[in-house]
């Protein structure tokens, strides 16, 4: 064996050997030898030694630790540093070993994970039906027979599931406290099964405005369901790798719908979207209920078994007695009729540094939506069509929907690198600049200029829009909520912003046709480029830095009486808010 490296090699299937000397007797390579090591345990916490050639060896697992510092085992004079690079060596290996151990136990989270977050795709599918699918009812060859869809009709199926959205929320709530996950998830997997039954047995409008009504109930459940669960199970560390599953699902799921909207019928797609909600409710029957909800109903016992099961068998006290707590802290909070810390008291919302927080919160909402999202992925098929883009128009669907994935899986390595405020600003630019590009494409078609040489001028301007809203408008919003608004307002901040957040989907949906009819569609690109520069030059002003800053600081900062001159104060990650005069 070379003595240029290290080389480490564990063996366990080796049989057992009956050695020919006693334990540490000298073997025939010079090598100490032992007896009936059981198991890596054994191995580890014998006592080895080194043999002629340098390396550690046991007579019946090899265990081999070549290392060109240890001395022969006749060099008496430098023993000591051998048994101690011995022992250095044996504890690395325990380390591993218990790393080893502790990712085995914990692949049953991300099972849970996986299976959870199947609602999270099913969703995303539901929320991309209506790109490919509403151009073929449109069609004078409708796939379910009726007559072609007016533009009123086409609306309100895009824009109905935001209203029962909307009004189910509180239902689910209280079916998440009070009936526990696993029933939540079961009364999320039925509005789904409906909704895609009635689209496979559709034969009239109303059909498809009740399904995608429970569409909207369904998606109320998967919003509140899939994140609390992950949290309730996952071990603190891990928490952060699996809270992404949910946004990723999502993703997939639309990106997924562009695709069998373009290679399978309506009646195959519809199909193979109703096998995912029954699979998850399938696989929720499988997995235990949430452990933290199983305290608060006083059942210890079965929370301690549903806990060993998600961490494949291993027993932890400590965690045990923080859910217990964390139970009590509960029950505690519902006894009261009004707490601070249930309940925003008049005096928390006056607060100015509530305000302007609500404040900035309402501003990011208003150019997520407002920018026209919602409208430009549900009219995409069309838009590219009356563009005069080169490429096949499903074809330009499905790239965007990868190009969304794609913005979106790097959001949060973008923004841990140029912060918050940066990355808001100079996406809401470039989102400007792409309406601004595709809105300049229609007018020129408009005045009867042949734009065949700049055909795929309308694709890039999509694709760019799609990327950089799901690199930063769309999921740093509910990030910065958390971290510009105390805990005891953050609730209420955040149902506020969905309720808004809703209303203006529901809006711009129902008004991008009669919009596009009025001022044209160049005009209505532009008139969302507006949006978004108003919103940027409102963001300069008043979004503030958050990034490697806590709450307390950022709050500091929303209290002063100088707040815009701190916003727009060039300062480090060092520099403290508290310079700013108060």
């Amino acid at each position: 064996m070379s003595a240029s490296h290290t080389l480490y090699k564990a063996a366990l299937s080796v049989p057992h050997q009956e050695p020919s000397t006693p334990d540490f007797g000298v073997n025939s390579l010079g090598a100490i030898q032992q007896s009936d090591p059981s198991s890596l345990n054994d191995v580890l916490e014998r006592q080895v030694s080194v043999n002629n050639s340098g390396s550690f060896a046991t007579a019946n697992n090899d265990i081999y630790l070549d290392v060109a510092a240890v001395p022969r085992r006749g060099d008496t004079n430098t023993r000591g540093d051998a048994i101690s690079q011995r022992e250095s060596a044996m504890t690395s290996v325990k380390e591993l070993r218990a790393v080893g151990k502790k990712v085995g136990w914990r692949w049953r989270q991300y099972l849970a994970a996986i299976l959870v977050n199947i609602i999270s795709f099913a969703t995303g599918t539901a929320y991309g039906w209506v790109a490919p699918i509403l151009p073929l009812l449109q069609s004078e060859d409708s796939p379910i027979g009726i007559p072609p869809l007016t533009d009123v009709e086409t609306s309100w199926i895009a824009s109905i599931a935001t209203l029962s959205r909307l009004v189910s929320i509180p239902a689910y709530m209280y079916a998440h406290d009070r009936l526990g996950r696993k029933m939540t998830a079961y009364l999320t997997a039925i509005p789904f099964v409906a909704c895609w039954t009635l689209l496979l047995c559709a034969n009239s409008v109303t059909l498809l405005f009740c399904a995608r009504f429970f569409f909207g109930v369904a998606s109320a459940g998967t919003c509140l369901l899939a994140p609390s669960y992950l949290s309730d199970v996952a071990e603190d560390d891990i928490k952060g790798q699996l809270g992404v599953f949910y946004t990723l699902t999502l993703d997939f799921g639309i990106t997924l719908a562009y695709i069998m909207g373009y290679f399978l019928s309506y009646t195959a797609f519809n199909s193979c979207c109703l096998v995912l909600p029954i699979l998850f409710a399938a696989a929720m029957y499988w997995l235990p209920e949430s452990p933290i909800f199983l305290m608060t109903k006083g059942k210890p016992d079965e929370a301690r078994m549903a806990l060993r099961w998600l961490r494949n068998g291993q027993e932890n006290e400590a965690e045990l007695e923080r859910l217990r707590k964390r139970a009590e802290d509960t029950l505690k909070k519902r006894q009261k009729k009004v707490s601070i810390e249930v309940m925003i008291s008049l005096s928390d919302i006056m607060e100015r540094s509530t305000i302007r927080g609500i404040l900035i919160n309402l501003c990011l909402t208003s150019v997520r939506y407002l920018c026209g999202v919602n409208a430009i992925m549900t009219y995409t098929v069309a838009i590219f069509e009356e563009s005069g883009s080169t490429l096949d128009p499903y074809i330009s669907l499905i790239l965007m929907g990868l190009l969304f994935t794609i913005g979106s899986m790097f959001s949060s390595l973008v923004v841990e690198k140029f912060g918050r405020r940066p990355l808001l600003l100079y996406t809401t630019i470039l989102l400007a600049v792409s309406l601004i590009s595709l809105g300049t494409c229609f007018y020129l078609k408009s005045l009867g200029w042949d734009l065949d040489y700049v055909g795929w001028m309308p694709l890039v301007s999509v694709c760019l829009y799609n990327m950089v809203h799901g690199m930063a408008l769309s999921p740093l919003p509910s990030a910065i909520v958390n971290e510009t608004v105390t805990v005891h307002a953050r609730g209420a901040v955040q149902s506020l912003c969905n309720i808004v957040g809703s209303l203006m989907s529901f809006t711009v949906l129902m008004t991008f046709s009669p919009l596009t009819k009025a001022i044209g569609q160049h005009g209505c690109f532009w008139l969302y480029a507006g949006v978004c520069i108003i919103g940027t030059i409102t963001m300069f002003f008043i979004v503030p830095e958050t990034k490697n800053r806590s709450l307390e600081e950022v709050l500091n900062q929303l209290k002063s009486d100088h707040y815009i001159r701190s916003v727009l104060r060039k300062t480090s990650n060092s520099d403290k808010v508290a310079e700013v005069p108060a």
